[in-house]
């Protein structure tokens, strides 16, 4: 069996990090194929060729000026599939446990049981450096899932249905049902590249909604898993702080013709059109097997009324699903 990792990197320092931690905490189970969008000024693929030994590394270099944004880089991740079994895709800033991959494919055909179609994805728990540069995990496992719901303050308007999430702790059960997607931890089947490709055309903020009505749209089921059983971390960068690793970085938007400011406001236009008329074309619309009024039955999110209700979550144990 094979897994396919999509990995959209921006000038990003801990691009080698995560691909040595992925292919070093792997099971050896399972042949993985990894494609990267590296958005940086100098590639690295000389370092590549002493890396990847077995060519399983599939690799794209883009000069970061002429990077559209996050989406644009996954659309063209996307591209690199070649129709592995399985579907994984993370930040370049991502630090495995080990066996990850077996846990995953483990988690996944459980929940095959009740889905025909399932995703695992939520906000993957914190990791950091210590001063030696040694990564450690700054949270104590926890049984709790890691659900995901629009945060309090969120409001809905007929200029933006922009939403932000955040992880809410759920106790007792293996999973909860979801209705958000995380871009930086999503486990699925890999025809799922296939069928909701990346819409090139969004920016960075609504990404994550987009692709979460659109998978639902079209039959998929998104669950959240619990803290233990999540084999990554996520390097999370400081509210209100100016990184390299911003798409928007002043040195770079100077010199851009088109700003950022503008990619956003197509790119909530664009979400809105998707949500409240499906009027995008193929592959990028809505799918036929589910509707926004079920979306919104399921989520409380009501995009046509502007309203967020709350809702309650279902609580999912597979044991009993299966006794």
């Amino acid at each position: 069996m094979s897994i396919f990792v999509s990995i959209a990197s921006f000038c990003d320092e801990n691009l080698k990090f995560t691909l040595n931690s992925l292919c070093e905490s792997a099971s050896g189970e399972h042949d993985i194929f990894i494609g990267v969008v590296d958005q940086n000024h100098s590639s690295i693929s000389g370092w590549l060729e002493a890396f990847d030994k077995e060519k399983r590394v599939r690799y794209l270099h883009v000069d970061p000026f002429h990077s559209r944004g996050v989406c644009w880089a996954r659309s063209l991740a996307g591209q690199l599939y070649d129709g592995e079994d399985y579907f994984l895709q993370i930040d370049s800033h991502t630090f495995f446990k080990q066996d990850w991959d077996k846990k995953l494919v483990d988690a996944l055909n459980s929940l095959r049981v009740i889905s025909p179609k399932p995703i695992i994805s939520t906000y993957p728990p914190p990791f950091d450096f210590d001063e030696k540069g040694v990564p450690f995990t700054t949270l104590k496992p926890s049984n709790h899932i890691y659900s995901l719901l629009p945060k309090e303050d969120q409001v809905l308007t007929d200029e933006s249905l922009v939403l932000k999430f955040h992880v809410v702790h759920i106790p007792d059960a293996e999973y909860t049902r979801g209705f958000h997607l995380a871009g930086g931890f999503i486990f699925t089947l890999g025809s799922f590249v296939e069928q909701i490709p990346y819409d090139p055309n969004l920016y960075f903020h609504g990404e994550e909604q987009c692709l979460a009505i659109r998978a639902y749209t079209h039959g998929w089921d998104i669950f959240h898993p619990r803290h233990v059983d999540i084999p990554l971390f996520h390097l999370y960068k400081k509210s209100g702080e100016s990184y390299e690793s911003h798409h928007w970085r002043k040195d770079l938007e100077e010199k851009r013709t088109v700003k950022w400011t503008q990619r956003r406001q197509k790119a909530t236009e664009r979400l809105s059109v998707l949500i409240l008329r499906n009027g995008l074309p193929a592959p990028w619309n809505l799918g036929s097997q589910r509707s926004v009024e079920q979306f919104s039955q399921l989520s409380g999110i009501d995009y046509q009324a502007k309203e967020i209700r709350p809702t309650e979550i279902e609580k999912i144990s597979l044991q009993e699903k299966t006794a």
